[in-house]
């Protein structure tokens, strides 16, 4: 991360790429991904999810 950010460039976690693809209408939800996602084994504090669902407009 930090060679990138050593290039100028912005670095995204997950769950922001998900915010940036339901943003731009790529997906209906982020919910489902995030679901998946823990259910997969990443770990995602209750507080982040619920973060991640309100700036999604899902809660």
């Amino acid at each position: 991360m930090d060679q990138a950010h050593a290039a100028g460039l912005q670095v995204w976690g997950t769950l922001k790429v998900l915010l940036e693809m339901k943003a731009q209408g790529l997906v209906n939800r982020v919910e489902p991904y995030v679901n998946r996602l823990t259910d997969a084994g990443m770990w995602v504090s209750d507080v982040v999810k619920r973060r991640i669902l309100v700036l999604a407009g899902e809660l």
